[in-house]
């Protein structure tokens, strides 16, 4: 079921899964790991933040996907890339 057109027990389940999964991140970030990240990825993951918020909601969804030509696809997901491989090295080495 959507959470957002469900109970409220389920919308309530909806919200504690997603400030879980923020602070998940936001002990990640303070692993270190952010902090010795090129500043170009920092760059990178600041156009992205925005995105990843007004998706999140369905008023904003429309907008975002707009926004999205299959060239701005492709070079986020270039870039994406590159900030993944960036990380999984640190993190298995």
């Amino acid at each position: 079921m959507d959470a957002r057109s469900g109970t409220t027990a389920a919308k309530i389940e909806y919200w504690v899964d997603l400030a879980e999964y923020d602070m998940g991140t936001a002990k990640e970030k303070s692993s270190g790991l952010f902090e010795s990240m090129p500043l170009v990825h920092r760059e990178f993951l600041d156009v992205l933040q925005p995105m990843n918020v007004q998706a999140r909601y369905p008023t904003h969804k429309e907008k975002v996907f707009a926004s999205l030509t299959p060239e701005r696809c492709s070079e986020l997901l270039v870039k994406t890339e590159e900030v993944f491989a960036w990380i999984k090295q640190r993190l298995l080495t």
